[in-house]
């Protein structure tokens, strides 16, 4: 583990388990870099860290790619409750030129009906699904704080600043978000997070889901 500086961790052994499991379905956190999906086709080292979340990591020639998966500290409102909540943070370090990778939260195997929409905030993309009885939100970063951070080169080359569109490049689909990235240059290294968080309340799970990579990686002793 390189990309995550954690107090403490032990090694065990390799998972590959990248569900949350929420009561609508089970959703995934993908990362396909050009045509590979990263989970299928490579075989991983695992860490547990202090406060129960884990990291799964992948070296190949081209990069390293590391994804911590915690339940993070809620900070909601007093008044407002959701039943869980989940995120998964990714870095991804390029060892050569790698035309693209995508990054998403999706459902898996989706045969049942429910509705989703977005419900974006200031610096949140959100969309929500519900069957009338549960919302299950998931969050991450907009367009415009991915530029902010390429700004500040806090995990996003400086250079993406110009090549992020503000509103086109999250992708809420029916199914999924995504949030692709078109080229990483030699050793360059990005940061893309997800929030899941289901309740009765929409609005609950709204508040949830709108989580920095900071507060997520600091309830894990994790920077």
């Amino acid at each position: 583990m390189e990309l995550f500086k954690c107090s403490n961790y032990k090694v065990i052994n390799p998972q590959k388990n990248k569900k949350i499991i929420t009561p609508l379905g089970k959703i995934l956190l993908d990362l396909h870099i050009e045509d590979e999906e990263v989970f299928n086709t490579n075989t991983p080292r695992s860490y547990k860290l202090e406060n129960g979340g884990h990291v799964i990591e992948f070296v190949t020639d081209k990069y390293r790619a590391e994804c911590l998966i915690c339940r993070p500290k809620v900070s909601i409102p007093p008044h407002m409750n959701v039943d869980d909540c989940w995120a998964g943070v990714w870095r991804v370090q390029a060892f050569s030129e790698i035309n693209r990778c995508c990054f998403s939260a999706v459902w898996e195997n989706q045969h049942f009906r429910i509705e989703g929409g977005p419900n974006d905030g200031e610096d949140l993309a959100c969309r929500i699904w519900t069957d009338s009885r549960i919302n299950v939100a998931i969050g991450t970063e907009d367009g415009e704080r991915l530029i902010k951070r390429a700004k500040q080169g806090d995990y996003l080359p400086k250079r993406l600043e110009k090549e992020i569109d503000p509103y086109s490049t999250i992708r809420q689909l029916s199914d999924r978000l995504e949030v692709p990235i078109k080229k990483l240059k030699n050793d360059e290294i990005v940061q893309i997070h997800f929030i899941v968080a289901w309740g009765k309340d929409d609005l609950h799970t709204w508040f949830a889901v709108d989580m920095t990579a900071q507060e997520i990686l600091e309830s894990q002793k994790c920077i």
